[in-house]
């Protein structure tokens, strides 16, 4: 018969400045790679949508950053890339960096969907009257394909959230960093792993009521 099992949470509760620096810098992680793979999807996605040059790189970047796994990339970034490059990053930038350069190319094919899905009829109206083409980009194509993908790029934000667990592989002091340290240091994996699930799901389920509120809004629009 197995023994109950004697949780002892004053052994989290002991390394809290630990977490909570963890925790810190888990949110900055994350902000900084949603932010940078914003703005590198949004580039990547417009460009995949041209027939030239520039539209077969774009989709060739996007082919190759979406078959590496995140981690390979952040592990290549920190050890190989200052080998065969000569310059390193610091160890926070290398991780994101890494997360960014893979972050934007599945945001890339989120943004390319969306302006896809916008009416062809109204860019080729916006044409005729004279309008410049970034501020049809601007106010015309991008804020229709934001709309119509909010749920999908609100998941992927919850993916990129989640993705900054793997930065603890290279040595980034982030939450799942200390508190795999601190269950190392004090046998007590249960209690800190749990504390570690919970942090990740109080951060994630706003994201996750987000997706399902655009979600929702998409419908109602589309009606």
């Amino acid at each position: 018969m197995a023994m109950p099992y004697s949780w002892q949470l004053n052994a989290v509760a002991s390394y809290s400045t630990v977490l909570f620096y963890g925790l810190v810098v888990t949110v900055a992680l994350a902000a900084a790679t949603i932010v940078l793979s914003s703005l590198l999807g949004v580039l990547l996605g417009l460009a995949r949508c041209r027939k030239d040059a520039v539209g077969r790189v774009a989709a060739g970047y996007v082919e190759l950053f979406r078959a590496v796994p995140i981690l390979v990339m952040i592990v290549w970034i920190v050890y190989a890339m200052p080998l065969l490059l000569g310059f390193k990053l610091p160890l926070f930038e290398s991780a994101v960096a890494g997360l960014t350069l893979c972050g934007g190319a599945y945001l890339a094919e989120i943004v390319r969907a969306g302006v896809q899905a916008v009416p062809k009829g109204q860019v080729e109206a916006a044409r005729s009257l004279g309008i410049p083409e970034y501020e049809i980009i601007l106010s015309i194509i991008l804020p229709q394909a934001v709309s119509m993908q909010a749920p999908a790029i609100a998941g992927q934000y919850s993916e990129m959230l989640k993705n900054t667990s793997l930065v603890s592989f290279v040595g980034v002091a982030d939450l799942f960093h200390a508190a795999t340290t601190a269950a190392t240091i004090t046998f007590r994996p249960m209690e800190f792993y749990t504390v570690l699930g919970v942090a990740y799901t109080a951060m994630i389920l706003p994201l996750s009521l987000l997706s399902k509120r655009a979600e929702t809004n998409a419908v109602r629009g589309g009606k």
